[in-house]
């Protein structure tokens, strides 16, 4: 099943709009600031249209750089768990990555510069009428990352007053490994082809005895980040690894890099192998002809008995 991460906007008037409000404490922004409770009072805690107008609303969030959204979580209207049919109903889902006339244009029927998006249901459900969290998703078909979305809502769940979102979040599809992370595989266990794990802060991926991190993984490390393998183990064919400030890839007794590996490395960087261990066996292979001291190219330049013997330097020859 996917991982959705929530990707918020600055939560101010700039980068998210409404075409009304009901008074400024029902700012827009509001309903995309997870800091706001999720229960309670709707005022200083959501979005609400201005009074009596409960139908054809914009909402616009600026999400500061393009982003390719596949899931909307968001929380319908409700007051304490009351009038919960002042939240939004029929909407339509749009994409842009055009800011002026288009991100800042809130008059609902003007849709240049927007590509209506695909979802799986264009209804928001209505709250349970109670006063608690009451989370629903709805999946986006969508392959272009766009940095500004707009939700048209057509109407609310009946209320003649109000029109109200509790929460509103536009998620992305993927893994977020922040702060200090741990990527382990157990014995004989590995991480299959083709995973991008981007890794940041105190990072480490570890691989235990006769496991091994699989062909075709992209790993981006940065700050102190480590990566080791243990006896026997091994970082397999294939594997690029781009690795920033202070690295260090370390490899124990008898295991090795294997051949195919990419590294790009900056800063302060150590790569450390042990006893038997190697490292760029294919460069080896090939080059130690050209810098290795073999017994023929030995005797072509090497002085022996018999050639100091040919060639003696009399006086005349000096």
């Amino acid at each position: 099943m996917p991982t959705y991460i929530s990707q918020y906007p600055t939560q101010d008037d700039d980068h998210v709009k409404a075409t009304t409000k009901n008074t400024t404490s029902f700012w827009p922004y509001f309903a995309t600031d997870p800091a706001k409770t999720l229960t309670g009072e709707w005022g200083s805690n959501s979005w609400l249209a201005v009074q009596n107008t409960v139908t054809d609303q914009r909402f616009h969030i600026d999400l500061g750089s393009a982003k390719l959204i596949k899931r909307i979580y968001y929380e319908n209207g409700h007051t304490n768990g009351t009038v919960p049919n002042s939240g939004a109903q029929n909407f339509t889902f749009w994409g842009s990555n055009t800011g002026a006339g288009t991100f800042d244009d809130l008059v609902y029927g003007n849709d240049e510069g927007w590509t209506e998006l695909t979802v799986a249901q264009n209804t928001f459900d209505i709250h349970v009428s109670a006063d608690q969290a009451d989370p629903k998703y709805i999946v986006v078909t969508n392959v272009t990352a766009y940095r500004y979305y707009a939700f048209k809502f057509a109407d609310n769940h009946g209320n003649t007053a109000w029109l109200n979102i509790r929460r509103i979040e536009l998620q992305t599809e993927g893994i977020a490994l922040t702060a200090t992370v741990t990527i382990t595989t157990s014995t004989t266990s590995v991480l299959s082809r083709g995973i991008t794990v981007p890794l940041t802060a105190t990072s480490t991926i570890t691989t235990s005895i006769t496991s091994a991190l699989s062909r075709g993984i992209t790993a981006v490390l940065t700050s102190t980040s480590a990566i080791t393998t243990s006896t026997t183990a091994s970082l397999s064919r294939g594997i690029k690894v781009v690795l920033t400030s202070t690295v260090n890839i370390a490899t124990s007794t008898t295991s090795a890099l294997s051949r195919g590996i990419t590294q790009a490395l900056t800063s302060t960087v150590n790569i450390t192998t042990s006893i038997l261990a190697r490292l760029f066996y294919d460069w080896w292979e090939e080059s130690k002809s050209t810098i290795d001291w073999t017994e023929e190219t030995k005797t072509e330049i090497s002085w022996t008995e018999e050639d100091k013997g040919e060639i003696d330097w009399d006086e005349e020859e000096k």
